[in-house]
């Protein structure tokens, strides 16, 4: 079934918590470098949304997409350090009704209008792990983005933009919106700062992000949506402190009270 916006929005969303990236998706291009582009008609999912049980994960809804010719979804996949790319056709035209991306953790995603083709957006995954906040730094800090991670990712989008604005694609681009990870992030560091103003220790962010559409008339809406919860120690005199309860860590527990942090809109 397509997306629904506002379960993904309210209620802890994940894409899969398998393996599945779109991986098995063949790029129209590739070539070894550092853009990959997707062509829609070849890029479809049905989505199978099911609600997670056990420790760690209750309470988390999986997306679960499965590669499907005929599928509900456009997918468009991740590549490390590099930038995916996807046009959405327009709305009268499309042949699935939503979209959705790979989980962000730490991804920046942008979006550009088809100018010439009302409707018609263009949407980008770029990554920049090289980049990424060293060892615990970033669950301490979720909104941190390291300067050299964002000239690249820019980097990245700009030399993606060139490649289909040249031919064969010959696009007509216009910035439409873009999402990255102290937008999607802000609540989770609030969390952490919430936490660490209850004397709790070693507090880090644990959860993630979704990046996801749908058709709405004549045009594409994208959103994004962050849920999780915190990792932290609790001081000694903390009451579940007295029962060996003093280190709290969502992935082991049967409940982990995962929230929604953030959404909004993209475009």
């Amino acid at each position: 079934m397509p997306i629904n916006v506002n379960n993904c929005r309210t209620n802890p969303t994940t894409v899969s918590l398998g393996n599945f990236n779109g991986g098995t998706f063949i790029p129209a291009i590739a070539a070894g470098g550092d853009h990959r582009h997707y062509t829609a008609a070849n890029c479809r999912v049905n989505l199978n949304p099911t609600m997670n049980v056990g420790v760690g994960v209750a309470g988390i809804t999986s997306l679960d997409p499965a590669a499907n010719a005929a599928g509900d979804t456009y997918f468009l996949p991740f590549a490390t350090d590099k930038i995916c790319s996807i046009v959405l056709p327009a709305p009268a035209a499309a042949a699935a009704q939503s979209f959705l991306t790979t989980n962000l953790s730490g991804c920046m995603v942008y979006v550009d209008r088809v100018n010439g083709v009302p409707g018609s957006i263009v949407v980008y995954h770029a990554n920049n792990q090289t980049n990424a906040p060293p060892g615990h730094l970033g669950g301490q800090q979720p909104t941190l983005q390291l300067p050299a991670c964002t000239t690249r990712l820019n980097q990245l989008y700009v030399a993606a933009r060139g490649v289909l604005a040249a031919a064969p694609y010959n696009l007509n681009l216009a910035p439409a919106g873009n999402i990255d990870k102290p937008a999607y992030n802000f609540g989770a560091n609030a969390e952490v700062l919430r936490k660490t103003a209850q004397n709790r220790t070693n507090v880090e962010f644990v959860g993630g992000t979704i990046v996801f559409g749908v058709v709405n008339g004549a045009a594409w809406e994208l959103y994004w949506a962050t849920y999780g919860s915190c990792e932290y120690d609790r001081p000694k005199k903390a009451p579940k402190g007295w029962f060996g309860h003093r280190h709290r860590n969502p992935t082991a527990l049967a409940n982990p009270n995962y929230r929604v942090l953030g959404s909004g809109r993209i475009v």
